[in-house]
């Protein structure tokens, strides 16, 4: 039998809750050239990402509780994206923004678009997007590197619906039955975390300011698509660098430091004790055959947001002890298995469990770290500027009162420049760029830096 590429069973939780939310957490990288992009050789290395290992979709199972599996995207191939009108260099992210709004589907396709816009003062843009079903930050640049340096080898995938419904269940069935060890595991698990559970109240420290109280919304209110507001950072990486170490710190523990200043300017500091909840992600793909999407364990850490202005010693151990230390994924890896027999609206529990968006309010800090020179070669030609962000698309007011609020932080470097992508939602306050522009430079500023921000 062929080799069936089946979702893990984490992937497979991220994929529930997108077919329950409707929710689309996107990847998106922008090459800003001072110059007109080479449309050749750019629609070169586009022919190569086609027949990629990247370029897939998801196939649900044939059977309720049966496990979904990568399959080949063999649809008509997209093209690339250009639009011969410029735009003002100031709308340089509100149309980024909108491309990444382009319909999107992990199951029909297309899974990713690209697009290239110029702009009035000579700057041209490429824009490239995906859904992180399919790979997570790490594999998608690497997907795209290897499109830039050399021809990938063929998609192992079968096509879609290859295998026929009646070989698709009894295949998936035998997968079921093969499961029902670790199932029965998670089962057990689930039992006995319900039986220790015990309902406690822990108050609110004096001088901390209360944390938004989820609204009771209408159905209409709660279905409402809200436009997550985001903006990106660029520093010089030397001037970054010098500032961390006259702090006593690197440059990493000056980016956590960073984001727990931001999440104390939208007030999202955990109401028990006013430090601010960190998850850091952290690469774990065991090579390029990893079949995983999102392959990445979770660290967290604990900041007070107060004092990292002064010191980063405290940043510097935190961080150091989180990546030292378990993901916070082990916690609830046992329980992955029964995903496929759960109602889908029991996914939101055990994300809100993995997450404790209840106390925590966690703030999700990625650092991609230093992204490869002949990256920024998408064209055949070194772009000026690289960014890669997190866009999340598709989100409701409900959702997001339901995590009261939202705060994702992605860094990268590329050519001396640090750039920090910002992505959030307060409940209750203005969501304007303008507001989060100015967040993220008052909250630069907290460290006597200063940088350019693309809103």
């Amino acid at each position: 039998m062929p080799e069936q590429h089946r979702l893990s069973f984490f992937d497979q939780l991220a994929f529930e809750l997108h077919r329950l939310t409707g929710r689309n957490q996107l990847m998106q990288c922008l090459w800003i050239y001072d110059t007109a992009v080479n449309r050749e050789a750019l629609e070169a290395v586009f022919a190569r990402m086609l027949v990629h290992r990247g370029n897939r979709l998801i196939e649900p199972s044939a059977v309720p509780f049966g496990r979904p599996r990568w399959v080949r995207d063999d649809r008509p191939q997209l093209c690339v994206e250009y639009t011969d009108t410029a735009l003002p260099r100031a709308q340089l992210m509100t149309w980024a923004n909108a491309h990444a709004r382009l319909p999107i589907d992990p199951i029909a396709g297309p899974a990713w678009h690209l697009a290239v816009q110029g702009f009035d003062d000579g700057t041209h843009v490429i824009s490239m997007f995906g859904s992180h079903l399919l790979a997570d930050g790490i594999a998608a640049l690497r997907c795209i590197e290897s499109a830039i340096v050399e021809s990938p080898a063929a998609s192992p995938y079968q096509t879609r619906r290859a295998r026929g419904t009646v070989t698709g269940v009894v295949a998936d069935v035998a997968q079921a039955c093969r499961d029902i060890p670790r199932t029965v595991g998670a089962v057990a698990k689930i039992a006995g975390m319900a039986l220790r559970q015990r309902r406690r109240v822990v108050p609110a420290v004096a001088g901390v300011p209360a944390a938004p109280v989820v609204q009771r919304l209408t159905a209409a209110d709660a279905a409402q698509i809200v436009d997550l507001p985001a903006v990106t950072v660029v520093v010089a990486l030397p001037v970054w660098n010098a500032r961390a170490a006259a702090l006593g710190g690197h440059l990493q523990s000056l980016l956590v430091a960073y984001c727990a200043r931001v999440a104390m300017r939208l007030q999202r500091r955990r109401p028990a004790d006013g430090a601010v909840s960190l998850v850091i992600p952290v690469d774990q793909r065991d090579g390029p055959t990893d079949d995983r999407a999102l392959a990445m364990g979770f660290r967290s850490m604990t900041l007070d947001p107060e004092s990292v202005t002064e010191d980063l010693g405290a940043a510097h151990a935190a961080l150091t002890s989180a990546l030292n230390g378990t993901e916070k994924r082990n916690s609830m890896e046992a329980l992955l298995p029964i995903i496929a027999w759960m109602p889908r609206a029991t996914t939101a529990a055990m994300i809100n469990r993995l997450f404790n968006y209840a106390s925590a309010r966690p703030v999700t800090c990625s650092n991609i770290g230093e992204l490869p020179s002949v990256l920024g070669r998408i064209d055949g030609t070194p772009c000026r500027r690289l960014i890669a962000r997190a866009v999340d698309v598709n989100v409701t007011r409900g959702e997001l009162e339901r995590t009261h609020g939202h705060l994702v932080v992605v860094a990268s470097r590329y050519h001396d420049q640090l750039s920090i992508a910002i992505e959030a939602y307060e409940p209750g306050a203005d969501h304007s760029v303008e507001r989060l522009r100015d967040i993220a430079l008052r909250a630069l500023a907290d460290f006597g830096l200063d940088g350019q921000v693309e809103s």
